[in-house]
């Protein structure tokens, strides 16, 4: 009988390559610490400056999707262009999108350029609509929830979370950003129907 050489053969499980399963690999202590560093790495904003607003970390928790992260950050635009273009302050805490919507600039009207500030007005009365239909698709109760965190860039009640999502993801297939459910489809075919019905009878 030939004799062993070396080291005895370690006992215990295998990966297919024959490799020894190490202890550490059925469950790693540190990744709970491995993930906190590169999630706050992406809030501190390393990346981009919406990576550290509550939308952003509350897409990496997995409670919104891209697409209702993305009009929660369109929310904040529309309101901060309306606030400057209508004389409003810029708001002591804010999101960085709202702070790119408000933007800046000169006064067109110290200008006197007549063009220049025919277009200023024209950008006055879209803002001022995309403001208001942005309004009407948001429920009263749940404005200021949506608000503080879009516009505010503020923490909010977890409870509240679902009721702000519900009204992104509303907001979402309104922006383009993403399908509308089948249920709002529904109530729009019904809509356009009762329309057109309504217009045979003329």
């Amino acid at each position: 009988m030939a004799r062993q050489v070396g080291r005895p053969r370690k006992a215990g499980e295998r990966y297919a390559s024959g490799d020894l399963k190490s202890k550490r690999d059925e469950g790693d202590v540190r990744a709970p610490t491995l993930w906190r560093r590169i999630k706050d790495g992406a809030v501190r904003g390393a990346a981009h400056p919406y990576a550290g607003t509550v939308l952003g970390r509350l897409s990496i928790f997995g409670a919104l999707s891209d697409a209702e992260v993305e009009a929660g950050f369109r929310v904040a635009e529309i309101v901060g262009r309306y606030e400057r273009l209508t004389g409003l302050p810029r708001r002591a805490v804010a999101s960085p999108a709202y702070e790119h919507g408000y933007g800046g600039g000169p006064d067109p009207y110290a200008s006197g350029d007549a063009a220049l500030i025919a277009r200023y007005e024209r950008r006055v009365r879209g803002a001022v609509k995309a403001y208001e239909r942005l309004i009407d698709q948001v429920p009263a109760r749940g404005r200021d929830a949506l608000f503080t965190v879009c516009v505010d860039d503020c923490e909010i009640n977890s409870l509240l979370h679902p009721d702000v999502q519900q009204v992104l993801r509303r907001l979402a297939a309104s922006f383009g950003f993403a399908a509308a459910s089948p249920r709002a489809v529904s109530r729009g075919d019904a809509a356009s129907a009762s329309a057109g019905t309504a217009g045979q009878a003329k």
